[in-house]
């Protein structure tokens, strides 16, 4: 990935993908760049329908990964108040005309995306994971 439009990834079950995240500029004592794995679950993008404002406003769970240069103004996915926004906030307009920004020996933020297919009824609310998350689950990467 060089750029921010090369680093809008969806996962792909069929191919087992994983992301290495490294600096080149560090090694570790088996003189490898350090880095760590992002092991993506292929859970579905987000299923609301693309002109729904739920969709605008969760436009962010359209890819499973998005990595971005750092900047400190760009810091919620959705947008800073995604509950009384009309959308199109967060990631997809941190992005937008911007695409060719270089991502590689950058300062960078990588978004690991969620969505989930629905909500959860009130009765199941807040969701509490049953299971440890995949990223510790993960093995390799390289």
């Amino acid at each position: 990935m060089r750029t921010e439009a090369d680093a809008q990834r969806t996962a792909d079950n069929l191919r087992a993908r994983t992301w290495l995240v490294g600096n080149p500029d560090r090694q570790n004592r088996l003189g490898q760049d350090v880095a760590y794995a992002l092991c993506p679950e292929g859970r579905p993008t987000l299923l609301a329908d693309p002109g729904s404002v739920i969709a605008r406003r969760g436009a962010f769970a359209t890819r499973h990964l998005w990595v971005t240069p750092y900047d400190p103004e760009q810091r919620w996915a959705a947008g800073e108040i995604v509950n009384q926004s009309p959308g199109g906030a967060g990631l997809p307009a941190f992005t937008a005309g911007r695409a060719g920004r270089p991502v590689r020996r950058t300062a960078g933020a990588a978004t690991p995306g969620v969505a989930a297919g629905q909500a959860p009824p009130h009765r199941e609310w807040p969701p509490v994971r049953r299971r440890p998350p995949a990223a510790s689950r993960c093995r390799g990467g390289r």
